[in-house]
């Protein structure tokens, strides 16, 4: 959804390459998205003939977005100590080493 936010003009194989699935991954979750009145999917005809697809956020997504953000950055702040955590006991373990030799 962040991706949509960040660059609305995305194709299905810009996405495909920024997720690393295939398209028809993409493309399944794009439609469960827009079945659950998340996204909203419309057809955009460029000059030359060839449609694109505009996904954008619906209320009802917008809603879902806002009541995730708070779990969502509880997490990214948990991974975030546990790195941290890990990385001072690789220092440590660095540290000792260096002593030793």
């Amino acid at each position: 959804m962040a991706l949509f936010e960040q660059n609305p003009d995305l194709s299905l194989r810009q996405l495909r390459v920024s997720f690393e699935v295939s398209l028809r991954a993409v493309n399944d979750r794009l439609c469960a998205l827009a079945e659950k009145a998340k996204i909203k999917i419309g057809k955009l005809c460029a000059a030359d003939h060839r449609c694109q697809y505009a996904y954008s956020l619906t209320v009802k997504g917008i809603g879902r977005k806002i009541l995730m953000t708070p779990g969502f950055l509880k997490g990214n702040v948990h991974e975030y100590t546990d790195l941290k955590a890990e990385t001072a006991e690789l220092r440590a373990e660095f540290d000792a080493g260096e002593r030793q030799s």
